[in-house]
């Protein structure tokens, strides 16, 4: 009896034991992606070589609901789907979630015809889904609706993606559309010289709303309303963005809203235009609020900034605006590493300090980013506008010792970012690690244990850590 048990126990563990997931590779294992992705299990990897692929099975590519991830051996660049004027690329329609992973291509000339839904997204449509699309660029495609990607009852997760010169032709979004309780997660993008009727860059109607954060929208042309986004019924939150150099042939050449309510904070909004009204926010029947942001030289008929209800506090708006802590003075960009909308600051090099420094509302958070050209993350109050992404590394910078008292080492750390982790060196062949620190929430004076300091002798060095 008992060994008749340890049996039954032992078929029960070989039963439950997991499948391992296993990388399909393309075209060595199959010789299209779609029969990858059909002889995929969730979990499976679809690995795509370099390449241009077209035809059937390499596009209107359908992850039938699979928790897969399908991604490029070596990115975008080098990994092209082509659909040749016909069809689209990916195809997300079996209620995907997240765990369905589309990372690292380009897809170009897609081509739908009909209404939406399925005459929408020349590039990928998501309809009753949410997948992740990451590390991915599309370009040249076009569609009724969503000329690049169209949402249609979905909130799928778009990062790190460019999307370019695609066309919604006969509807709303060239770049991205979200219709219909579609919330996407939109962020580290670029949306550049889309076209559309209205919403160039991105389109959010019939209560959809989106998370749009750290993109830029720039260049997107519409006929109607909406250059870069266009808001209807609708209401996004739109965090840390550059939207420049849209125009509309009616209103809102930057922002265009009706009936809407969406969040506007810590964006850049200059050199959008509209042939008519709000060159950059045009706002009917709406209630949008905004904080931090720099609304500056866009140009219309009427109402050149802003037309329209808008409540916006601790903002710098050219011609000024009610609020509190608005503001009405050149904001002084300079152009810097990572694009022109940085803020000029004596500590970066520039002769005067720009006005948008220091001024943002004081209980709002801070943004991880920077508005100098130095990269020097922004510290104490918040600075209004857009703040460009971190850099990756910074270098070593050399402090005088103000001070030893015994072995303690005072530094002078009022320039530091805000990091982290930090690295204290004494600055001597070779140099010699002092303390590796922790972050600190605002770096001022600080000092630190050197058994060897001699007062006059030595200079330190700090490092950080992003």
């Amino acid at each position: 009896m008992k060994k008749q048990i340890f049996t039954a126990l032992v078929g029960i563990l070989i039963i439950s034991l997991p499948a391992f997931a296993v990388t399909i590779h393309i075209p060595g294992d199959y010789p299209t992606i779609q029969a990858g992705i059909d002889a995929a299990v969730d979990g499976d990897t679809v690995l795509v070589a370099n390449g241009t692929y077209t035809g059937n099975g390499n596009k209107n590519l359908d992850f039938t609901g699979k928790a897969i991830v399908v991604i490029s051996e070596n990115g975008a660049d080098n990994c092209i789907i082509n659909c040749e004027g016909h069809g689209r690329g990916f195809i997300f329609i079996s209620d995907e979630t997240s765990s369905s992973v589309l990372s690292g291509f380009t897809i170009t000339n897609g081509y739908v015809t009909g209404i939406s839904p399925f005459g929408g997204g020349g590039g990928i449509l998501c309809c009753y889904s949410s997948p992740t699309i990451e590390n991915s660029t599309l370009s040249g495609n076009s569609a009724f609706s969503g000329g690049g990607i169209y949402c249609d009852n979905s909130s799928p997760t778009i990062e790190n993606c460019t999307l370019s010169v695609n066309l919604a032709t006969n509807g709303l979004g060239g770049g991205i559309g979200c219709d219909s309780n579609s919330s996407p997660t939109i962020e580290n993008c670029t949306i550049s010289g889309n076209l559309a009727i209205s919403g160039g860059g991105i389109s959010c109607w019939d209560d959809s709303n989106p998370t749009i954060e750290n993109c830029t929208l720039s260049g997107n042309p519409v006929v109607g309303y909406g250059g870069g986004i266009y808001c209807d019924n609708s209401s996004p939150t739109i965090t840390n963005c550059t939207i420049n150099g849209n125009s509309a042939g009616f209103g809102g050449g930057g922002i265009y809203c009706y009936g809407s309510s969406p969040t506007i904070q810590n964006c850049t909004l200059s050199g959008n235009s509209a042939d008519y009204s709000g060159g950059g926010i045009l706002c009917n029947v709406s209630s949008p609020t905004g904080v931090n942001n720099i609304i500056w030289r866009n140009i219309a008929s009427i109402g050149n900034q802003i037309n329209g209800p808008f409540s916006c506090a601790y903002s710098d708006i050219q011609g000024g605006w009610h609020g509190t802590g608005n503001i009405d003075a050149d904001p002084l960009f300079v152009t810097g590493p990572g694009g022109d909308y940085y803020l000029s600051q004596t500590a970066s090099g520039q002769a005067v300090t720009s006005p948008c420094v220091d001024a943002g509302d004081p209980a709002s958070p801070m943004i991880v980013g920077t508005t100098r050209t130095d990269g020097v993350q922004d510290a104490g109050v918040v600075d209004m506008g857009y703040h460009y992404s971190l850099p990756t590394a910074y270098p070593a910078v050399e402090y005088l010792v103000i001070s030893i008292s015994g072995q303690d080492v005072l530094l002078d750390w009022s320039e530091m970012p805000l990091a982290a982790g930090y690295h204290v060196y004494r600055n001597e062949e070779p140099y010699f690690e002092i303390a590796g620190m922790t972050p600190i929430a605002d770096p001022t004076t600080n000092s630190y244990i050197d058994e060897n300091a001699v007062s006059g002798a030595f200079y330190y060095a700090v490092t950080v850590e992003y």
